[in-house]
Formats: structure tokens, C-alpha cells, sequence
């Protein structure tokens, strides 16, 4: 069974990203910089496909492997993966935001 699929889809970045996520995806004055349909919960929930995914390559084929094959399995990885990482990605992008925006861009400290 080939699951490096996981490997090319997930970076070392965007698990450690994923992993800060988790911890801090409620974190109210970033949600408030955030898209209206993005909430703590979808945050946190993608995190933990990702971190979960990123540290056990086998554990959605695992859950899956009696319901869908192999194939079926890696295309869902390959629509899911990336709605995920982008979900954190949204995350630090608002945190950023609002960062900037209460201490300041690097020029003006």
C-alpha cells in the first residue's frame, strides 16, 4: 500500500502550523479578522485531519479501507488535503492581521 501521498500533500510547515492551530483556534480577536464562514470549530477541525494525517500517513486508509479503495481513497486525500491547509492557512493569515494591526507593521516599532 503506497501512502506518501500524505508526504507530497503536507508539508512540515503546515503540520506545525496545524498543530499551533489547535491549541489556539479560539482565540476571539482572530476570529474576528477571519471570513464570516470560517469558524474556532472548522479551524480546529482541519488542524486535526492534519496533524492526525501528518503523524499517521496509514490512518485515513485505515478508517476508510473497508468503505472505498485505495484509488477512491488518495483522490478523496487529494480534494480534501488542500481544503484543509487552506483553513490554517486562513487562520495564520487573520492572526497576522490582527497582529499587525494591535502591534504594528516591523517599520513602525
Amino acid at each position: 500500500m503506497q501512502t506518501n501521498i500524505i508526504s507530497k500533500l503536507i508539508t512540515t510547515a503546515d503540520y506545525n502550523r496545524a498543530k499551533f492551530a489547535m491549541r489556539n483556534a479560539d482565540s476571539v480577536p482572530v476570529q474576528e479578522n477571519m471570513f464570516s464562514s470560517c469558524t474556532a470549530t472548522e479551524v480546529a477541525n482541519c488542524a486535526f485531519h492534519v496533524v492526525r494525517n501528518f503523524e499517521n500517513p496509514n490512518y485515513t486508509y485505515k478508517m476508510l479501507a473497508p468503505y472505498m479503495t485505495h484509488a477512491q481513497i488518495d483522490n478523496l486525500l487529494k480534494k480534501s488535503v488542500p481544503v484543509w491547509v487552506h483553513t490554517v492557512n486562513r487562520f495564520f493569515r487573520a492572526r497576522e492581521k490582527f497582529a499587525r494591526r494591535v502591534y504594528g507593521t516591523p517599520k513602525q516599532m
